[in-house]
């Protein structure tokens, strides 16, 4: 193992909480950027040296039916009607084909609202069930089935009510379930905006290489902690009557105007968006405004609010309302309300799927069916047979 990677996740759990309590020293002010380097560097050699065997992977095995103790009923199996898989528990099925044996064993019968009764595609040792009561039901996907199928539409046979074979139209326009077109919340786009910095950050960019080099003046180490400079300027601050604060009110005030513009754009995009969904050259153009406004990289050398001593009472007062206080955000978009911007959430897609009585749902990725035309949540998917597990 190198000297700065772990090679398993105990390693790197050791090594991360080993830095996370250097990092904790050096906020505190225990530690000079010195002396967190070296202690970084020793946490980095000390973890190379463990020797932490890594977990054994977990192996899964299935379990084989023989031919002659396997389940004799049949199952849907994409439309070729193999054997079930699993083992007989009880007589000639498993457990599950005999709760559906005990109600009938009768193929292809419905309940009054178009369920799956009983032992629906019948036995294995049986021909593979074409007709219920006297209607065609379902065409299996083998030559013989169609042929059969074909035969009894020559003959006049029509297709069982609750079956959805029969030429039944199908959904257009492709397989996926249409989605809504992305769209920005108030939320989601006042939070997308860098805040604007408060008065007293204006007065901390200014003053703070000045005190820095006043202290490292007065420092017998050359060297001064970051609290040190904050406390310092946050009692500078502190200081100052209304008169000396006025100016970098002023700048924070145009900032926040500047961001409350920016935010106040933005959501207009979204109102048309919303109007438009059709509108791509809209959406896109929302989005990569949204993507414009978002904070960038902190440059190196800048200051973060976490680095600061904040248990100090000075300190905490002049980051009052950068850290905890929650903007406003009622006065900076006129005219618009909650329920004219829908909330930033995309539908579920999903793909037109026929189930084993041929009729035809949409299917999301975690097995829920829904209706083709409402969408409404019809059930779950049960992929052993291809059947629908009512809600």
């Amino acid at each position: 193992m190198s000297a700065t990677t772990a090679n398993n996740t105990m390693e790197l759990l050791i090594q991360g909480q080993m830095e996370n309590f250097v990092k904790t020293l050096a906020a505190n002010g225990s530690l000079s950027e010195e002396q967190m380097a070296a202690a970084m560097a020793q946490v980095q050699q000390q973890v190379a040296e463990l020797d932490v065997p890594a977990a054994p992977k977990r192996t899964r095995t299935k379990k084989v039916v023989a031919d002659e103790d396997r389940c004799m009923a049949r199952v849907w199996g994409g439309g070729k009607g193999p054997q079930c898989k699993s083992a007989k528990h009880d007589g000639d099925y498993c457990k599950r084909c005999c709760k559906l044996a005990a109600v009938t064993t009768e193929p292809l019968q419905f309940a009054e609202n178009g369920k799956h009764l009983g032992l629906f595609w019948g036995r294995i040792d049986q021909p593979q069930p074409v007709f219920s009561d006297g209607f065609l039901c379902v065409q299996w996907k083998s030559d013989e089935s169609k042929a059969i199928v074909d035969e009894a539409i020559k003959n006049g046979r029509t297709w069982h009510k609750f079956s959805n074979e029969g030429g039944k139209k199908k959904k257009s326009g492709g397989s996926k379930k249409p989605r809504k077109s992305k769209k920005s919340s108030k939320k989601s786009i006042s939070s997308s905006v860098p805040r604007a910095k408060n008065a007293y950050m204006y007065f901390l960019g200014e003053k703070r290489a000045e005190v820095r080099a006043a202290l490292l003046a007065e420092s017998d180490d050359g060297k001064v902690a970051v609290s040190e400079v904050a406390k310092k300027v946050g009692a500078m601050w502190k200081a100052l009557d209304e008169a000396g604060k006025a100016p970098y009110t002023e700048l924070a005030a145009t900032a926040k105007a500047e961001r409350d513009a920016k935010i106040a754009e933005l959501v207009e995009a979204a109102s048309q968006a919303s109007e438009s969904d059709d509108d791509e050259s809209v959406a896109e153009s929302l989005e990569a405004s949204v993507e414009d406004a978002k904070p960038v990289t902190k440059a190196k050398g800048s200051i973060k609010v976490s680095e600061f001593d904040l248990k100090d009472p000075i300190t905490a007062a002049c980051f009052k309302g950068v850290v905890d206080e929650e903007e406003d955000d009622s006065s900076v978009i006129s005219g618009v309300t909650e329920a004219s911007i829908e909330d930033d959430e995309d539908e579920e897609e999903v793909e037109e799927h026929d189930l084993a009585d041929g009729t035809t749902v949409l299917k999301g990725a975690d097995g829920t069916l829904y209706e083709t035309e409402s969408f409404d949540v019809l059930g779950k998917w049960n992929e052993s047979d291809n059947t629908l597990i009512s809600a």
